[in-house]
């Protein structure tokens, strides 16, 4: 049975209001608060048929576990996802067939969204042992980039991945950003990385709920099996030769992204099959991790059209 879960914040309740309202049981509101926004969010409840409570907000900040609340929190359902990321990769092939034969794919049907963290399964050829890791490559894809005529660009794999990232408010900004570009998962290693949790789904604005996160339990094999997917993986480093905007990222993609200062890992940067960087021209030296991975990111939708 689904363990239930505290979201908070208009944002994060509105959203699972959105997109999974049979998920939420309970939303306690603050009825001092008599403002439009609030009114607009107690007739989405409604139509969608939720339990309302009225709740002081020394209560809802003890259930949300923060006094940053606005004023609602809301008792859901974990909402069922894609078990692994390899099914997940598996219905984007499926889509991407699908596509090829003339058929609009629309990404959000690719997986359920979920607010749970969920751990990638193992091909049974890496299962036995690690997988090599080569050098970082030169910066054009191994691979055709365009997508084929007559299939959706949605259906080209467009992953985010961050390691070593701990901070739950950088997780939640990179969840949001993520959604806005239509990535169709988040990977994070199961160790040195934030869960998600209700601060998270707060910053995230409703991202955790749309946008598939899973914590695997070692990042380098989960990146060779992308390669073996076919799926370019791309980090992004202040060390690195080219420039992001030097580079290829049109085909099937993952982008890899480090903490700020720390960066990635070695073994994830050796993982890589090439390394990128985004100019700097002032006197900072890097950026935070959910502002460069808007920038990679967008910079891969702008090429793909």
């Amino acid at each position: 049975m689904s363990a239930n879960k505290v979201l908070f914040g208009f944002h994060a309740v509105g959203v699972r209001l959105k997109i999974a309202p049979a998920s939420v049981i309970e939303v306690l509101y603050d009825p001092t608060r008599r403002d439009a926004r609030m009114k607009a969010f107690l007739e989405r409840a409604r139509e969608a048929h939720v339990r309302l409570i009225e709740a002081d907000s020394l209560r809802i900040a003890k259930l949300a576990g923060s006094h940053g609340h606005q004023g609602v929190a809301a008792r859901v359902l974990a909402v069922p996802s894609a078990r692994s990321l390899d099914e997940l990769l598996e219905r984007l092939e499926a889509a991407g067939s699908a596509g090829s034969a003339g058929s609009a794919v629309n990404p959000s049907s690719l997986s359920n969204p979920s607010i749970s963290s969920s751990s990638s399964s193992l091909s049974a050829a890496l299962a036995g042992g690690g997988s090599d890791l080569a050098d970082p490559a030169p910066t054009t894809p191994p691979h055709p980039s365009p997508a084929p005529e007559g299939r959706s660009a949605s259906t080209q794999p467009l992953l985010l991945v961050l390691d070593g990232v701990t901070d739950p408010h950088n997780l939640g900004a990179c969840l949001r950003v993520a959604d806005g570009a239509g990535v169709h998962a988040v990977i994070a290693p199961k160790d040195h990385a934030a869960g998600i949790n209700a601060t998270v789904a707060k910053v995230a604005s409703g991202a955790a709920d749309t946008v598939p996160y899973f914590m695997v339990t070692n990042l380098a094999r989960t990146l060779g099996e992308l390669k073996e997917r076919n799926i370019w993986v791309v980090g992004a480093s202040d060390q690195a030769s080219k420039t992001l905007y030097q580079t290829d990222l049109r085909g099937p993609l993952a982008l890899v992204l480090g903490a700020e200062g720390q960066g990635m890992r070695q073994l994830t940067s050796k993982s890589c099959d090439a390394l990128v960087r985004i100019p700097m021209h002032g006197a900072v030296e890097s950026l935070n991790v959910s502002v460069a991975s808007a920038i990679c990111l967008y910079e891969a939708l702008r090429q793909r059209g």
